[in-house]
């Protein structure tokens, strides 16, 4: 997977306006269309074994999901149904990520979000009684494959250093996969970095104990190579009103990325995980002259569908 390699860069500017030592790891340029933390992981969901037992997909997101975007430019190029289960009001005109999903074929299906699960069973059956083997995805490639996809992300990361030592990761934390993987390879590889989660949408207690469950999975899929228990970071302060909400705070912060270095950052995900470094950094919660690296999981197509900005 040489070509998907994304760039690991000095955020200069950032660094000197903050009095700190910052990087950042671009999976916002993952190479397939839209980027993200979701274009990695579909990767691997979407790997040989699956690409040959398959023909369609059924899985779930909101109006924005990177997710669905990327999973609807994936079922096209390989010619598969797929059917989206969106658990958002449906809108008027479709923008940003839902868009890109209409326009990719996929098949949508608004629903309320406790109408998820049944919804995405009553998909599964559909697709099977016109001749389809369908591959069932959870809400942001929620597996398995999507925690590996970030374990291998952090090998990719640590051939990238060349003698820096990082000891802090910062990142964006969702569906709990992405921190998970992270979590792992960072104990193998980076023993003396500390994983900093920040939730986008769901309360610490909660978030945590998801990300725990899909360490122990991951851990058990690699036979076990870090010891138990886990002690993790989820960072719920930063989340605002849950999913997709803003505040002013947040909103100045990714104005501020984008006019000091160009660093694009959106509302939903990276905006919350930048901002609440930069409080890290502000309030002195980090120790002096650390060295940080904000894990850019992507978000442009999410900025440029907000209202909020």
């Amino acid at each position: 997977m040489k070509s998907n390699i994304t760039p690991f860069e000095r955020m200069l500017k950032i660094s000197d306006a903050l009095n700190a030592n910052i990087y950042v790891k671009r999976d916002d340029l993952y190479p397939f269309t839209g980027g993200g933390s979701k274009a990695r992981k579909l990767k691997y969901i979407l790997n040989d074994n699956n690409i040959k037992k398959y023909n369609a997909i059924v899985t779930a997101g909101s109006n924005q999901s990177n997710h669905l975007r990327v999973t609807a430019l994936y079922a096209a190029k390989l010619g598969w149904k797929l059917i989206c289960v969106v658990h958002d009001i449906k809108p008027d005109i479709y923008e940003g990520n839902l868009r890109i999903v209409q326009l990719a074929g996929a098949e949508i299906r608004f629903v309320q979000m406790a109408e998820v699960r049944q919804a995405m069973d009553k998909a599964m059956n559909d697709l099977r009684n016109k001749g389809y083997t369908p591959l069932y995805i959870w809400g942001g490639g929620h597996c398995l494959e999507g925690s590996f996809a970030y374990y291998e992300a952090i090998k990719e990361l640590n051939n990238q250093l060349e003698g820096i030592i990082p000891d802090y990761i910062f990142i964006a934390s969702g569906t709990g996969t992405t921190q998970a993987g992270i979590e792992i390879g960072v104990r193998q590889f980076l023993p003396n970095c500390k994983v900093i989660g920040i939730s986008i949408s769901r309360p610490a207690k909660r978030g945590k104990g998801i990300i725990l469950e899909s360490m122990q999975e991951l851990n058990s899929y690699l036979n076990c190579p870090i010891v138990m228990p886990y002690d993790i970071t989820f960072d719920d302060r930063w989340m605002g009103n849950g999913y997709a909400s803003a505040y002013p705070e947040l909103i100045k912060t990714i104005k501020w990325a984008a006019k000091t270095e160009g660093l694009i950052l959106d509302p939903t995900y990276t905006g919350k995980a930048f901002h609440a470094l930069k409080m890290y950094i502000e309030k002195k919660e980090l120790e002096p002259d650390s060295c940080i690296i904000f894990w850019h999981t992507g978000g442009l197509i999410n900025l440029l569908a907000s209202k909020q900005i």
